[in-house]
């Protein structure tokens, strides 16, 4: 199905994004290992348009455990058979 999202894509995708941390004052580069919980939410598409699904995360640093709390927003489109991704929102994320 063109909406179907998988944990491991999102993995892939933010292995090297930076996430800002503005309550911590910072940011920091994700990796893929450091990812200790991902789940991916229904989503949704509109005329056609890349499709929008709320995503729910945990992260370890090291230090401590992040949660990426809804709504965190993956934004994406099936291109021959895989998701090409468009953006990726954090709205909130907190120490655990």
């Amino acid at each position: 199905m063109p909406g179907d999202l998988t944990a491991d894509e999102v993995k892939d995708y933010l292995d090297g994004k930076a996430l800002d941390l503005k309550e911590q004052g910072g940011s920091i580069t994700m990796r893929k290992a450091g990812i200790t919980a991902l789940a991916v939410g229904n989503g949704h598409s509109i005329n056609n348009a890349p499709w929008e699904h709320e995503i729910t995360f945990l992260y370890s640093t090291g230090r401590c455990i992040l949660r990426g709390h809804r709504p965190c927003e993956a934004t994406c489109r099936a291109v021959q058979g895989k998701q090409a991704f468009f953006g990726f929102t954090v709205e909130r994320v907190a120490k655990q």
